[in-house]
């Protein structure tokens, strides 16, 4: 395994903002990051399922496959993420959009796995077969960082829907790609 190297970058004095509020100025950066909506799921060891509504997924190797989620300790799904430590990453396809109104706002979290097309999946975690992709997960390792964990994971199986129309969500609100 080849070792990482740290490169340290000092600034020129003139490009050393003054005075900048770094967590206002990170969340204005960050709604400008476009990323594909994933609706991560689980099941606890009673057989409830759980799920929340986030964009933090990214993919981390090919080889082996394997991801990472960010979740907010306080997320009602973290328990069950770090006990059962099976999950599934439900990529959302733009016909999607209505369905997550129960996964982000809490006043719809009773409408939680009411509309069509869920099921249970190969490794236990309940997946929406309307989702663009499923991505199967078990987890590998936590690490908490501020309010969240990073969730690693390696990816145990993948359904692919076909229809590639993700919903994607930046400046405080669900938008669509354009092919250029």
């Amino acid at each position: 395994m080849r070792a990482m190297q740290s490169v340290e970058r000092q600034l020129p004095q003139e490009d050393v903002p003054a005075s900048v509020d770094t967590v206002e100025a990170f969340r204005l950066a960050m709604r400008g990051f476009a990323s594909t909506v994933t609706l991560v799921t689980a099941c606890d060891a009673a057989g409830k399922w759980h799920g929340m509504a986030a964009t933090a997924f990214s993919s981390v190797s090919m080889e082996p496959a394997t991801c990472l989620i960010c979740v907010n300790r306080s997320a009602s799904i973290h328990e069950t993420l770090l006990k059962e430590q099976r999950f599934c990453v439900n990529l959302m396809h733009q016909q999607n959009r209505e369905a997550l109104l129960a996964y982000t706002k809490p006043e719809f979290r009773g409408r939680r796995f009411t509309e069509a097309g869920w099921r249970l999946g190969p490794n236990g975690a309940p997946y929406q077969t309307r989702a663009q992709a499923n991505i199967f997960c078990n987890m590998l390792s936590v690490t908490s960082v501020g309010s969240h964990d990073i969730v690693l994971a390696e990816v145990s199986d993948v359904v692919n829907g076909g229809d590639v129309d993700p919903l994607v969500y930046y400046e405080g609100a669900y938008r669509r790609t354009l092919a250029v």
